[in-house]
């Protein structure tokens, strides 16, 4: 059986694949997983100072893996794209010490999700967690992409 197709961008991503062995995308039939990520910029391993920069920060690495893995696998897909997000149907948040800030966080999701989004409305969950793997990191974002 052929394995699935899988990528990572230059640089953090290509190293985290050939270190740890996780892709930052995969490609399943009709559909790209991208791999949850988080508000370093793809060149560092530091968390930006606010929760404003890290969110921001995430929704532009999401969209920077989905255009590197449609340059890679459909460039004339990628020609017909203005942004990643176009082709996203769904997203999946993970939020540090959501409680007390969820109406921030809220916020912030919404904001980001229509400036990224503004032709569609992709589904969403969102989820309060105890801790993730970076020291300082706030949230992690995954999402789904429909390439048909």
């Amino acid at each position: 059986m052929p394995s699935l197709p899988s990528y990572s961008r230059p640089g953090r991503g290509q190293h985290f694949q050939d270190a740890y062995g996780f892709a930052e995308a995969c490609i399943a039939g009709d559909r790209m997983e991208i791999a949850g990520q988080i508000g370093m910029s793809p060149t560092s391993t530091s968390i930006p100072p606010t929760i404003e920069e890290e969110v921001a920060q995430a929704f532009t690495n999401i969209n920077e893996v989905i255009l590197y893995t449609l340059e890679q696998v459909r460039p004339e897909l990628r020609e017909k794209v203005q942004t990643g997000w176009d082709k996203v149907v769904k997203l999946r948040t993970y939020h540090v010490n959501l409680a007390p800030t969820r109406e921030h966080i809220i916020e912030l999701m919404v904001e980001n999700v229509k400036k990224w989004c503004p032709g569609h409305q992709p589904t969403s969950t969102m989820v309060g967690i105890e801790a993730l793997p970076f020291e300082g990191q706030n949230l992690e974002v995954e999402v789904d992409v429909f390439l048909g």
